[in-house]
């Protein structure tokens, strides 16, 4: 009777893991959010530096940065800093508010993003400016 017992109670466990990791891989499956879809450029950066909330133009942080996202699930970026100019490509998608953008060869990033309004989206991530990492919501400016 105490072995039938704990076998049930294993298949219950077994029975618990499954379920609930069938679960969570539904809840991670992206999405393409049809507003994101187009060309963005980078016209906005705030953050905190030495304790002083700063707002820069891309321009004086010395960086830029365009991306296109399109509607088969892949993106085009071109971003330039101190290092010089890099040209991304691989996919992106959304899940709760959240962007993940996968670079070709590369482990995937996931930061959240803000609508703004129809033709401006905010994304918290980190950044570096002038050699250091901070924390930044970056605005981007839809191109027409």
């Amino acid at each position: 009777m105490k072995k039938t017992l704990i076998n049930f109670s294993l298949i219950l466990l077994f029975s618990a893991i499954i379920f609930s990791c069938k679960e969570s891989s539904t809840e991670s499956k992206l999405e393409l959010d049809a507003k994101l879809i187009g060309t963005w450029e980078l016209t906005k950066i705030k953050t905190s530096i030495a304790g002083q909330d700063v707002e820069l133009t891309p321009q004086a942080a010395g960086i830029s940065s365009t991306v296109t996202f399109k509607s088969d699930g892949t993106f085009e970026s071109v971003n330039t800093d101190s290092d010089g100019t890099t040209n991304d490509k691989g996919t992106w998608g959304t899940s709760n508010g959240n962007l993940t953008i996968t670079i070709t060869g590369e482990e995937p990033e996931t930061a959240p993003y803000t609508f703004i309004d129809d033709n401006n989206v905010s994304i918290d991530r980190n950044i570096e400016i002038s050699g250091n990492q901070v924390f930044a919501t970056l605005t981007f400016t839809k191109q027409n």
